[in-house]
């Protein structure tokens, strides 16, 4: 199954320490995951990157955070184990900005980004129950992605790349 193609809008690669995550933008995340400002805090004191989109009036409406994970990587906690394996790991993606395509870009471009640095698969881990995360989940499903179990309160969403 493939994702839906949408016109290309710009998206942007900054790093994390370069994005304002006090923004309100980021509230729904503090909202299901309340230790967000850490851990935020905490990725973007090592350097890491993100896929942003900002709107006509610079404003942000679109982030994706990505991460690769060797095979070493624990997933006992998981009520299905993925395998050992190479992932690329969407640790946060969130639209602001609907009916413009752009939830769809950001997940074709975690994709790509996985295609591209040679993982086995691509997973996320989903708080369900919201509006916004049901519609994407949607759109994960959609991008063949499929469910593969819990973590916790999270919901855990997977495909090989």
């Amino acid at each position: 199954m493939a994702c839906r193609r949408v016109e290309m809008l710009e998206l942007e690669e900054v790093p994390m320490q370069d994005i304002e995550y006090a923004d309100s933008f980021f509230n729904s995340f503090r909202i299901s995951y309340p230790d967000f400002d850490e851990w935020y805090r905490r990725q973007a004191s090592r350097g890491r990157k993100a896929y942003i989109h900002r709107d006509s009036e610079g404003v942000l409406d679109g982030f994706l955070c990505l991460k690769i994970e060797g095979p070493e990587e624990d997933f006992s906690g998981y009520e299905i184990p993925l395998r050992p394996a190479v992932y690329m790991k969407i640790c946060s993606l969130k639209v602001s900005a609907h009916g413009k395509g752009l939830g769809w870009i950001l997940i074709r471009t975690a994709l790509r980004k996985a295609s591209e640095s040679k993982c086995d698969g691509i997973y996320v881990t989903v708080y369900p129950g919201t509006k916004e995360t049901d519609a994407l989940i949607r759109r994960l499903k959609e991008c063949g992605f499929l469910y593969h179990g819990h973590r916790g309160r999270e919901e855990v969403y997977a495909r090989n790349v």
